[in-house]
C-alpha cells in the first residue's frame, strides 16, 4: 500500500513536470517565432497606394549615359567616345551636383531622379537633335551591411530598387541579429540620418527605408542571446532544460 501511494504521488509529480516542460517549449517556440519571423501580420489584401520609389542621384554617382536618334551620326557629338565607338561612357556627378556632357555643357544631376535627368538632357538637346532617345543608368549603386550577418561588406547592386530585406538576405542575417532594431544610416544632401526599422513587421513596406538608397549603411545589432554569454542557442537551451527535467523525474521516481 505504501509503495502504491508513493508511486502515485511520484507519477503526479512526473505528470506535472512533463506538462510544465511542454508548456515551456510551446511558449519558447511562440516567442522565437515572434522574434525572428519577418513581415509578421502581412495579409493578401492589395495595397491601393503602394509606395513609389525612385533613386535620387547624388554627388559621386557614376552614370552611364547614351544619347541616340534615328541618325547615329547626328547623335555622336553628344556622346563620349569609348574605344572609338560613341556612347556607353560613364559620367561622374561632381561635388556640386553636375555632370558635363559633350557639346551640351554642365547639367544639374544631383537631387534629380533618373527620369528627371533624362528630361533635363532632352531639354538641353532642343533645337540640336530631333527626337532623341536618352538612356541613363546608375552604375555604382552599393550599400554596406555589417554587424550580426554572415557576410559583412559592400554589396554592389545592379537594380535601382533594392530593399532592406534583399540586403539582409544576401548578407545572411544570423540568429544573433536583432531584427526589431536594424539601423540604417543614410546621407542626403550632406546630412546623415539614423533610422531604425523593425523587419518583423508587415508595415515595413510602407517605410521610406524599405527601399535602400545608394551608399546606405545597414547595421544589425546583436540580440540578447549574443549579449548573454550563458545562452548559446535555443536548441541547446531546450536540450539542457530537457536534461534537467529528466534528471528531476529520475530522482523522484527513485525515491
Amino acid at each position: 500500500m505504501e509503495f502504491n501511494y508513493i508511486y502515485k504521488q511520484n507519477m503526479k509529480k512526473v505528470t506535472f513536470l512533463f506538462f510544465i516542460l511542454i508548456l515551456s517549449l510551446s511558449f519558447n517556440s511562440c516567442v522565437t517565432n515572434k522574434r525572428y519571423n519577418l513581415l509578421q501580420g502581412a495579409t493578401t489584401e492589395k495595397n491601393s497606394n503602394p509606395p513609389q520609389y525612385e533613386v535620387t542621384l547624388q554627388p559621386d554617382d557614376e552614370l552611364m549615359i547614351i544619347i541616340s536618334s534615328f541618325n547615329p551620326e547626328l547623335a555622336a557629338p553628344y556622346n563620349l567616345s569609348v574605344g572609338g565607338v560613341g556612347g556607353g561612357a560613364t559620367y561622374l556627378i561632381d561635388q556640386n551636383g553636375y555632370i558635363v556632357l559633350p557639346n551640351l555643357g554642365s547639367i544639374k544631376a544631383a537631387g534629380k531622379t533618373r527620369n528627371q535627368l533624362i528630361e533635363a538632357i532632352k531639354e538641353a538637346l532642343k533645337g540640336k537633335l530631333e527626337n532623341p532617345t536618352i538612356y541613363v543608368k546608375l552604375m555604382n549603386f552599393r550599400v554596406l551591411v555589417y554587424g550580426e550577418v554572415a557576410a559583412t561588406g559592400m554589396q554592389t547592386v545592379k537594380s535601382e530598387r533594392y530593399t532592406i530585406l534583399e540586403a539582409l538576405t544576401n548578407a545572411g542575417i544570423t540568429y544573433f541579429g536583432k531584427r526589431k532594431k536594424v539601423l540604417i544610416i543614410r546621407e542626403n544632401n550632406g546630412t546623415r540620418t539614423f533610422e531604425t526599422v523593425d523587419v518583423t513587421k508587415a508595415d515595413l513596406i510602407n517605410s521610406p527605408y524599405f527601399y535602400l538608397a545608394q551608399n546606405d549603411v545597414i547595421y544589425v545589432e546583436p540580440n540578447f542571446v549574443k549579449l548573454n554569454s550563458t545562452v548559446i542557442t535555443p536548441t541547446v537551451g531546450f536540450f539542457l532544460s530537457g536534461i534537467s527535467v529528466g534528471l528531476t523525474i529520475l530522482l523522484l521516481t527513485r525515491q
